[in-house]
């Protein structure tokens, strides 16, 4: 049986959910998530997007990781490495957002993380989750950002996102490395 990536990196996933390295863990997370994800509901006009690339190098844009929603009550924004173990949570991430650190102020280094977001839409709880890149580098202005490994294609950063919407019609500010 031959794997591509997403199926390698599914697989990473399954093999790092009973890991138990903190008391902190982001606990029933589905076994698998989603690349990007959005919500829109004309009805009852509320929408979740959430980025899934952020850049905390300081340069101003795309710093800190959080949603973007509208007309949504009772939200949870959690970060979590692969392994479940809880690096921030927080009931105000359309204000705060996570900025990169870990639990000791340090930067964190993986380059991929599980988003967890729990809401309420005025007509049920959602309880969903999606993967969150950490790109390094780029500190001065016309710097790049390194990808690693990641699939560009699912790179969605949060100045490329029109929130009324719910699509990523424009280019982000940042500049990828070749």
């Amino acid at each position: 049986m031959k794997f591509d990536k997403q199926h390698l990196l599914l697989l990473l996933v399954f093999a790092f959910a009973s890991c138990k390295k903190s008391e902190n863990n982001i606990e029933n997370l589905p076994s698998a998530c989603t690349h990007f994800l959005a919500y829109f509901d004309p009805v009852s006009t509320y929408r979740l997007i959430v980025p899934t690339a952020f850049t905390p190098n300081g340069d101003g844009r795309n710093d800190i990781a959080r949603p973007l929603g509208l007309n949504l009550n009772n939200v949870t924004y959690s970060v979590a490495r692969l392994n479940g173990e809880l690096l921030y949570e927080s009931i105000n991430p359309f204000i705060e957002g996570w900025n990169g650190m870990d639990a000791n102020g340090n930067l964190a280094t993986d380059p991929l993380y599980q988003i967890r977001i729990r809401f309420n839409s005025g007509q049920r709880y959602i309880d969903t989750c999606t993967y969150l890149y950490l790109l390094t580098g780029g500190t001065t202005p016309g710097d790049c950002v390194h990808y690693g490994t990641a699939d560009t294609s699912k790179l969605i950063f949060e100045d490329e996102i029109d929130q009324a919407t719910a699509t990523a019609p424009y280019t982000t500010g940042e500049k990828l490395c070749p």
